[in-house]
């Protein structure tokens, strides 16, 4: 009944709702916090393409010489929760089944810069060395640099913002896929025996 009813509206105003959540914690709650000493610092979600490519920023923020990379990374937010958003802006009676995985999109990003934050670090690139005790000294660089840095990362923690985010993007995912296996599902159950 509930089902219909959304159906019949043209609009399922929980996923409309899920892309609001998403847009407040990735543009206006800090997704990773940072906690050394008397230093805390926020950073939002769109700022994590600055962050990754200048891991400093996560420890004196996100200025203005990040302007590429904040740029960049905030269109790219804005056209995934667009292209999630899009099956609800539909008409009533046009088919939405095709748009339906792009209620995916905000959790796929969000896995994509978790496993990207998780994997990143400085690394040196110590077969660049001309010999082995430049190699050496590199690679012993690499080992202070990777102390250093699995020192700081227990400092940072995840934030409000992505909290909220990825529960909406989890709901929106489950409802997006939902909305691809109902109308199979009332297609094979409407359909005669053969």
């Amino acid at each position: 009944m509930v089902a219909e009813r959304a159906e019949g509206t043209g609009r399922d105003w929980i996923a409309v709702s899920c892309v609001g959540c998403i847009a407040l914690g990735w543009f206006a709650l800090d997704s990773l916090d940072l906690s050394l000493g008397r230093i805390s610092h926020g950073t939002r979600f769109y700022e994590l393409l600055a962050v990754l490519r200048h891991p400093a920023a996560l420890l004196f923020g996100v200025g203005e010489g990040y302007g590429r990379e904040l740029i960049t990374f905030a269109l790219l937010c804005v056209a995934v929760l667009w292209a999630a958003l899009a099956p609800q802006l539909a008409p009533a009676g046009a088919a939405r089944r095709p748009g339906a995985l792009a209620g995916t999109l905000p959790l796929a990003l969000m896995v994509l810069m978790a496993a990207e934050l998780y994997r990143g670090g400085v690394r040196l690139d110590v077969d660049a060395a001309p010999d082995a005790m430049r190699a050496g000294l590199l690679q012993l660089a690499q080992d202070l640099l990777q102390r250093a840095q699995d020192q700081f990362a227990r400092h940072v923690t995840a934030g409000w913002g992505a909290y909220l985010s990825l529960g909406a993007s989890l709901l929106l995912a489950v409802r997006s896929l939902a909305r691809l296996r109902t109308p199979l599902a009332l297609r094979s159950s409407a359909s005669p025996p053969g």
